[in-house]
């Protein structure tokens, strides 16, 4: 006994194998397009390169006094900085 939906089964696979080699592709195209990309940006040389340099870090400065421990159970934001509340007291 046929079923009038039999023949629409082997289409539909088809269709949807057809669509599964069309987004490989199109994957493989742009992974293609992509690296030739990147491989011509690091074969370009650059008018901008420059040797490298060195600074020297900004003085330490003062750090406000800490009270109890180093557990964090809440954070304020506020304009005259960032305070966090812990276990016992405040940063």
């Amino acid at each position: 006994m046929s079923t009038p939906t039999s023949p629409a089964r082997p289409r539909r696979a088809a269709w949807l194998a057809l669509a599964g080699v069309l987004a490989l592709g199109l994957a493989g195209l742009a992974w293609w397009q992509l690296r030739a990309r990147v491989e011509q940006a690091l074969e370009t040389e650059s008018g901008e390169r420059r040797p490298l340099s060195f600074v020297s870090l900004p003085a330490a400065r003062e750090l406000p006094p800490r009270w109890g421990s180093a557990d964090v159970q809440a954070v304020v934001v506020s304009p005259a900085g960032l305070f966090t509340g812990g276990g016992s007291g405040v940063q």
